[in-house]
């Protein structure tokens, strides 16, 4: 609320919200502790060395967006565009469909990487609230009751344990990645009006880590 001589003006709205670059940084930290312990606890629940290999290579495409994410907001002084920037590479991924493309995003990742170790900081004393946040997010994640996804989804799939929500989220992000068109591929390249973000982002994480599009899930 405004006072304005006494007169209540009513609700003004906040064009926008700026966060100091400590709480940021403390803010990725979070991010990448939470990935990091979901991948380490994961992998110990399940102890399978197919499970570890996928496992890390979709990881490791996704601490490189994370890497990205980073670079661009610091750079750009905006969370909001790192992430515009950071889905318009993801775009470029899935729909170039081309070594080029998946060469340039390696390369951009790698010095984001860099540019990450190199820039962000927290204080000693806030290392223990990160990995605590992502010790948290690992068991919220894998303890969630009735989650469709799991680390061995495969073998729900094989044991037709697998939810068909799933399957149908897959085929669309399968069909993006291999042929540029959101579909289920039930009846062709027939195009499915849905909300196909998330099916962008999967398709680029199968293409860039080499992972199927179910396993990637």
């Amino acid at each position: 609320m405004r006072d304005n001589g006494g007169l209540n003006c009513g609700n003004d709205f906040v064009e926008s919200v700026e966060i100091s670059a400590t709480h940021v940084n403390q803010l990725f930290c979070m991010l990448l502790a939470t990935l990091l312990c979901t991948l380490l606890l994961g992998n110990l629940l399940f102890r399978d060395w197919d499970i570890l290999r996928a496992t890390v290579r979709v990881a490791a495409v996704c601490v490189g967006f994370t890497g990205i994410f980073y670079c661009v907001s610091k750079l750009l002084n905006s969370l909001a565009w790192g992430l515009v920037c950071l889905y318009g590479m993801i775009l470029v991924v899935v729909y170039c469909r081309s070594p080029f493309a998946n060469a340039l995003f390696y390369l951009v990742a790698g010095a984001a990487c860099v540019y990450a170790l190199k820039f962000l900081r927290i204080q000693k004393t806030a290392y223990w609230s990160a990995l605590a946040a992502g010790i948290i997010g690992a068991v919220t994640t894998l303890g969630a009751r009735g989650a469709y996804i799991s680390f061995d989804l495969l073998k729900s799939v094989m044991e037709r344990g697998a939810h068909q929500d799933i399957l149908y989220h897959a085929s669309i992000a399968s069909m993006i990645k291999n042929y540029g068109i959101t579909s289920s591929g039930l009846h062709g390249l027939v195009d499915t009006p849905y909300h196909v973000l998330s099916h962008q982002l999967m398709a680029a994480i199968s293409s860039l880590s080499g992972v199927g599009v179910l396993e990637t899930y």
